[in-house]
Formats: C-alpha cells, structure tokens, sequence
C-alpha cells in the first residue's frame, strides 16, 4: 500500500465509511492472493490498492448503513 492508499483509507474512515474501507481491504487481498494463486503475480508484484479503496468507499457510501445493520443483527440474534 502506497502512502496515498492509507491516505485514503483514513480520510473514508474519519467520514464513518469504515465498513467500506475494511470491505475494500478484504476484496483487495483476496484479489491478490487469486492472483498469485493463478500465477498471474508474484509475491513483489505491485497490484493497485485505489480501484478497490474507491469501490469500497462507494460500497460504504450507498449501502454502509444496511451492511452496519447486517453486521450488528449476525451478533444480536435479531
């Protein structure tokens, strides 16, 4: 992750979209291992963080709320 990419994420998290940063940090990860796993990179291949950041900032933005509610109702029982 570049210094723009946790810049990013600090800036998505201070406006309460935290859901959609840790969503974008899951996704991107599991992009990457498919790729290393489909020999498509290597271990010290630089793979964009931003277009995932981005999604996951979006994600947060138009279905934050209903992820929180989906997330919180997995712990309550409700």
């Amino acid at each position: 992750m570049s210094p723009l990419d946790l810049l990013l994420v600090v800036v998505a998290g201070v406006f309460g979209l935290a859901i959609g940063s840790f969503l974008s940090v899951v996704v991107g990860g599991i992009v990457g291992l498919a790729l290393i796993a489909a020999r498509r990179a290597g271990r010290k291949t630089a793979i964009p963080f931003g277009p995932f950041m981005l999604t996951g900032a979006w994600t947060g933005v138009f279905a934050g709320e209903a992820l929180g509610h989906a997330h919180i109702s997995l712990y309550s029982g409700n």
